[in-house]
């Protein structure tokens, strides 16, 4: 049986098979008009590119990552994932424009319009004009890297626990989570599961592991904290307002039985 690293090269060997096969057809190709050649760069192009990109990482990852000591390697881990969280932080704005679903910019950014973008500094990175795209190759990564971030993660987690990771594949079958309240609310819950020691680590890891789980970037939520502690009335409004819709859901299946989700 092949070992991992073996398993990941052959993915690498696929993934540019696929990508050239692509470059061929696209170097012989005629785009009818902007819609298309638009759609290929945005939507068409990542697919294959963010394999590559993935397992590209993956392998680097999987050499260099210590062995035979746990605490080393689960250091070396959180270190691969700053690193991705730090991608992500220099390209914020386009990544929130892709995150969004946002098109106003996609005639410049894909397609010949040649229209400047606003506080978007990209430059070419792949070099062929013809089949390369700075933001289709932007979007593959972030793909790649969401992906990645994803498999770390569990990683972490089952070195922590002595257990074994969920292999990438079965991660992907796995529906997204993102926290979608206000980030005071994440901090208060944050909060309350290190305080009742319902999670291992402190307030600050947590935070920063959660919040890269959850795609939400932490702020000065000591400051938060602060505000909470001096409040007169309810110090923990998003608590509580948790235990209201819990036991409101409670009440509603006890009049309601047949009416569950």
């Amino acid at each position: 049986m092949a070992k991992p690293i073996q398993k990941i090269e052959k993915a690498i060997e696929i993934a540019k098979e696929y990508l050239k096969t692509l470059k061929d057809f696209i170097s012989g190709y005629s785009f009818s008009d902007s819609e298309e050649q638009i759609n290929f760069f945005k939507f068409h192009k990542p697919l294959f590119l963010q394999d590559l990109l993935y397992y590209q990482q993956l392998f680097e990852i999987e050499s260099n990552c210590p062995i035979g000591d746990t605490e080393a390697a689960i250091a070396f881990l959180k270190g691969e994932l700053r690193h991705i969280s730090n991608y992500f932080d220099r390209h914020h704005l386009l990544h929130v424009y892709f995150q969004t679903g946002k098109t106003f910019f996609d005639a410049a950014m894909f397609g010949n319009s040649g229209d400047p973008i606003p506080l978007l500094n990209e430059y070419d990175l792949e070099g062929d004009g013809r089949f390369s795209n700075t933001y289709s190759y932007r979007l593959a990564k972030f793909s790649a890297y969401e992906h990645l971030a994803s498999y770390l993660t569990n990683l972490i987690v089952a070195l922590d626990k002595g257990e074994a990771a969920i292999p990438p594949s079965e991660l992907d079958k796995l529906p997204k989570v993102y926290w979608k309240g206000k980030k005071a609310a994440f901090y208060e819950v944050v909060l309350g599961m290190v305080e009742a020691g319902l999670i291992t680590g402190n307030i600050q890891t947590a935070m920063e592991y959660l919040g890269f789980c959850l795609s939400i970037k932490p702020g000065n939520y000591w400051s938060y904290f602060q505000a909470m502690r001096i409040r007169k009335k309810d110090r923990t409004p998003i608590l509580s307002q948790m235990i209201t819709s819990v036991t409101h859901r409670w009440d509603l299946q006890d009049e309601f039985p047949q009416q569950r989700k």
